[in-house]
C-alpha cells in the first residue's frame, strides 16, 4: 500500500503518501481502538466515569475526521465508469466487511456459545447486513456512502453539502449523540466527507505551514467546549455542535502536521499507513485482553483500560504483519477473482452452427 490511493479507509491520493494525512488517520484509529476498549455501561467492569465522559466528548469528531479525510482523493474514483468503480471500491469495501464480519462472527460469536455449551445459528451472521458489525460498521457505511456519491456524481458538491447539512440538522435536534443507527450515523458524518471531497485536502495542505503550536490550544478550547455543549441543550443546534466540531477537526488536523514535522510523528504515521489492519483485526485483541484482565481484579480499571488500549493496538499492527506474511494481502484488498463478469462474456454467441 505504498500510495495514498490504496489504503481502503480514504479515496484516491496522489502519487506518494502525504505524511500529516497517515498521521491523522493514525490518531483516529487508534481513538477508535480507545473507544472499544472501555464501556460505556455504568457498573460494567471497564466502566470508567472519567473516561466515559472524555469518550462521550471524542464523539463529536473521531469519525467527522475520519470521514473528512475519507473525502480527500475520492473524486478520482467517482470518475470511473461504473465497472471499474465497483471493483476498485465498492468490491474492496464489501470483501473487508463481509471477511472481518465473518471472522468477528466465529471468534466472538461461535466460539463463545460452543465454549458454553450454547446452540449456534449459523445464518444469524447475515443481521451484520441489516445491524452492522459494531467494530466494522464504518466500512459498511463508506460502502454506502460511496456508491451514492457515485449515483450522484453529476450534481455540484455544494448542493449536496447544502442538503447534508440539513439532514443534520434534522438529526442532530434529537440530541442524542450515541448508540445511533447506522442511518443517522451516515447523517451525521455525511457533511464531513462533503467537505472533504470539496476541496478538504488542498485547503489544509496549503495552509500546513502556517500551523504552529500555537495552534494545538484548539484542543483543550474543543474539549472544554465540548463538555459545556454536552452538559446544556445546545447539543441540540446544529450549528453549535457543528462548529464545535470543526474546532476540534482543526484542533486534531493542527497536532497530525506538527507531528509530521517530528521525529515522533513516524510513529503515528506508520499505525496511520497500516490503519485498516488496525480496524479490521483489533476487535480479537480488545476480546482476548478484557478476557485476560477480567481475571485480575487487583488491576485498577483505568491501567486496565489503558493495557487493552495500547495492548490491542500493538498486537493489531503485529497481527496484520503477521497476517500479511503469512498468507498475503488478500484479507486486506480485494481478491483478484473477485470481479464483475465481462459484458462479452454475459453476450450470447452469435454463431449460427449447433454443431459448433
Amino acid at each position: 500500500m505504498s500510495a495514498q490511493a490504496d489504503g481502503p479507509l480514504s479515496g484516491d491520493g496522489p502519487g506518494e503518501r502525504v505524511t500529516w494525512v497517515d498521521i491523522v488517520k493514525g490518531l483516529t484509529i487508534s481513538l477508535v481502538v480507545l473507544a472499544h476498549a472501555m464501556s460505556e455501561r455504568p457498573g460494567d467492569l471497564y466502566y470508567v466515569p472519567a473516561l466515559a465522559g472524555f469518550n462521550d466528548t471524542l464523539r463529536m469528531v473521531r469519525m467527522p475526521l475520519f470521514f473528512f479525510v475519507a473525502g480527500f482523493f475520492v473524486d478520482r474514483s467517482l470518475a470511473l465508469a461504473w465497472k471499474p468503480f465497483i471493483e476498485k471500491k465498492l468490491f474492496l469495501l464489501l470483501w473487508l466487511y463481509v471477511f472481518w464480519g465473518m471472522m468477528r462472527f466465529l471468534t466472538s460469536d461461535v466460539a463463545v456459545r460452543l465454549w458454553h455449551g450454547m446452540p449456534v445459528d449459523p445464518s444469524s451472521w447475515l443481521l451484520m447486513f441489516v445491524v452492522p458489525t459494531p467494530t466494522l460498521w464504518f466500512i459498511y457505511a463508506l460502502l454506502i456512502v460511496f456508491f451514492l456519491s457515485r449515483c450522484l456524481r453529476s450534481v455540484p458538491i455544494p448542493i449536496l453539502l447544502g442538503l447534508a447539512c440539513l439532514a443534520y440538522s434534522i438529526s442532530i435536534a434529537s440530541g442524542v449523540l450515541q448508540a445511533l443507527p447506522l442511518s443517522s450515523r451516515i447523517i451525521r458524518f455525511l457533511p464531513f466527507f462533503l467537505l472533504g471531497r470539496m476541496g478538504g485536502f488542498a485547503w489544509v495542505d496549503a495552509r500546513r505551514w502556517r500551523v504552529h503550536r500555537v495552534h494545538l490550544l484548539l484542543v483543550p478550547a474543543y474539549f472544554a467546549l465540548a463538555y459545556l455543549l454536552l452538559a446544556t441543550p445546545l447539543r441540540r443546534v446544529a450549528p453549535v455542535t457543528f462548529a464545535v466540531t470543526l474546532i476540534g477537526m482543526a484542533g486534531g488536523l493542527s497536532a497530525a502536521i506538527l507531528l509530521s514535522r517530528g521525529r515522533y510523528g513516524r510513529y503515528v504515521e506508520f499505525l496511520g499507513r497500516h490503519s485498516i489492519d488496525v480496524y479490521a483485526v483489533h476487535f480479537l485483541p480488545v476480546l482476548l485482553f478484557k478476557r485476560l484482565l477480567q481475571e485480575m481484579p487487583f488491576i485498577d480499571v483505568s491501567l486496565r483500560v489503558l493495557i487493552i488500549w495500547v495492548g490491542s493496538v500493538l498486537l493489531s499492527l503485529v497481527a496484520g504483519q503477521v497476517i500479511r506474511r503469512l498468507v498475503g494481502s488478500w484479507p486486506f484488498e480485494r481478491p483478484s477473482w473477485l470481479v464483475l463478469p465481462s459484458v462479452r462474456a454475459l453476450r450470447p454467441s452469435r454463431r449460427i452452427g449447433w454443431s459448433e
